[in-house]
């Protein structure tokens, strides 16, 4: 039975890495891929990703956490090491309270006396619009005139990032 086990544990780990590194279509078959080539591989939103990620390295402080659509967040979080609300079901939970924090951005979005509480609980600094946030929860930055100051420091296409002030 170890035998078996042990030739389907190898051809399982020779099949991984012939796929994953030797077939052309898979980004890992280049080996000097980097997250800057991420740019080249779709269309602005993926755009708007590096040049969000570009611009919180070099204007935030590293404990400044953000607030956006958690699929948009697990990538500037991948990218800058910022913290965050919350990311996407799968991909990392470093929160006890995940479920939680996905529904307070949510919130965040779709009833503004609530954002005052939201920016409160998680010491947001900074807020991310973007596609996602646009088609989740029909928010744009129009949604954002009227209320507790936000400044906008960057624009790009569809993304703004939205500086919280006191």
């Amino acid at each position: 039975m170890f035998g078996i086990s042990a030739i389907l544990l190898t051809y399982g780990s020779i099949s991984f890495v012939d796929y994953n590194f030797h077939n052309p279509s898979t980004f890992y078959a280049f080996p000097t891929y980097t997250y800057v080539d991420f740019e080249k591989l779709a269309g602005n939103y993926t755009k708007g990703l590096v040049k969000v990620s570009r611009w919180i390295s070099e204007n935030t402080n590293r404990d400044d956490c953000l607030i956006s659509h958690p699929y948009t967040l697990e990538w500037i979080a991948g990218f800058t090491g910022r913290p965050v609300v919350a990311v996407t079901f799968g991909h990392g939970n470093p929160f006890l309270n995940m479920e939680q924090r996905r529904k307070d951005i949510e919130l965040f979005f779709t009833n503004p006396s609530e954002r005052s509480k939201i920016i409160e609980k998680y010491e947001v600094k900074y807020v991310i619009l973007g596609p996602y946030v646009k088609w989740a929860y029909n928010v744009t930055i129009k949604d954002f005139e009227e209320g507790r100051n936000f400044r906008i420091v960057f624009h790009w296409w569809e993304f703004y990032i939205l500086q919280v002030e006191n």
